[in-house]
């Protein structure tokens, strides 16, 4: 039989989520989220977010989350909301601290902050490095740290949907069952991690593949 389903899902409910990221003196960038992680890779997905907008190397980048001794207020994980929300935290205070940086070294080079990018080592002229400015300059009068708070806040939810789509055959004799092809369309708009996402795919098809075939599915924790 050809099975085919559809389903539209509201994402990013509660409305806010807190972030704050904080660069020193030696490239190291932290991020603090108040978004928490259930195993959905939030880790990667902030890091990947403040990067994309500082410009600066992935590996350089720090997430933190659930400790309340140094993140003053989060909303969680559920309802698909650490990417849509904690995600747009991330990145407004990635581009707070981006902007403070170059609009800083602008006066310092003479030159626009637009023809500037942004290093461990510091901000220098695009196409002249030599022209630069180390972070420990820009940051010696915040004691060798810059950092940004961010709180962003969205009245709106999200609707992803997808239509996942299964030829099964099941031998009428021995129930077996077999699984000739499954696929899965969807529109998540934009896709920060295709491993992550591929990955949270495959979850749900074995998922939902396992719990109709089994009287009582037990769930075992790691």
């Amino acid at each position: 039989g050809l099975g085919i389903g559809y389903f539209v899902e509201k994402a990013g409910p509660a409305e806010r989520e807190y972030a704050r990221v904080e660069l020193n003196d030696r490239g190291d960038v932290m991020v603090y989220t108040g978004s928490a992680s259930v195993g959905q890779g939030v880790e990667t997905i902030f890091a990947q977010v403040c990067v994309s907008h500082l410009g600066l190397p992935f590996e350089r980048v720090t997430v933190v989350h659930g400790d309340t001794a140094l993140i003053p207020e989060g909303m969680g994980a559920f309802g698909s909301r650490a990417a849509m929300l904690g995600g747009a935290a991330v990145m407004g205070a990635s581009e707070q601290i981006r902007k403070r940086l170059l609009d800083a070294a602008a006066e310092e080079l003479e030159a626009a902050p637009a023809d500037l990018m942004l290093t461990t080592e510091g901000v220098s002229v695009v196409g002249a490095p030599a022209r630069n400015v180390p972070l420990t300059t820009l940051l010696s009068e915040l004691g060798g740290v810059i950092k940004e708070e961010n709180r962003f806040v969205c009245d709106l939810l999200g609707f992803p949907y997808a239509i996942p789509f299964a030829a099964v055959e099941v031998d009428q004799a021995s129930a077996a069952i077999h699984i000739h092809r499954s696929a899965v369309a969807s529109d998540i708009v934009r896709c920060i991690h295709q491993v992550l996402y591929n990955a949270q795919l495959s979850g749900v098809c074995a998922q939902g593949t396992r719990v109709p075939m089994s009287e009582h599915p037990a769930f075992q924790p790691r």
